[in-house]
């Protein structure tokens, strides 16, 4: 999917809230540049929380919008994925759905 659509770019931001992500951010990095086919639109951050009473801006930012359906606001699970358009999150998706290219077009 991202050599399809160039100016996408990927945030990937890794959380040990849920224990499963017991790899530095460095790390895990690494791990998944090495297992997949990543390319250069994807950026990886520092280990952030992304629930609670520490929930890093970018997540209180994201669950507060109301711009997508369903409105929830919790992080249910690691790999909750968020499409952000003109700065506004359009959709969230829950951890489990796949997105490829029908999100895109």
């Amino acid at each position: 999917m991202l050599e399809t659509f160039k100016s996408i770019i990927v945030l990937a931001v890794p959380s040990n809230q849920f224990n499963q992500e017991p790899l530095t951010a460095k790390q895990s990095e690494q791990y998944f540049r090495s297992n997949y086919n990543l390319g250069n639109t994807i950026f990886f951050t520092e280990k952030v929380c992304v629930d609670g009473p520490f929930q890093h801006p970018l997540y209180k930012w994201m669950t507060k919008q109301r711009t997508y359906f369903p409105c929830k606001t919790k992080i249910r699970w690691n790999y909750e994925k968020f499409i952000i358009l003109n700065e506004k999150v359009i959709s969230r998706f829950k951890p489990s759905k796949v997105l490829n290219t029908q999100y895109f077009t």
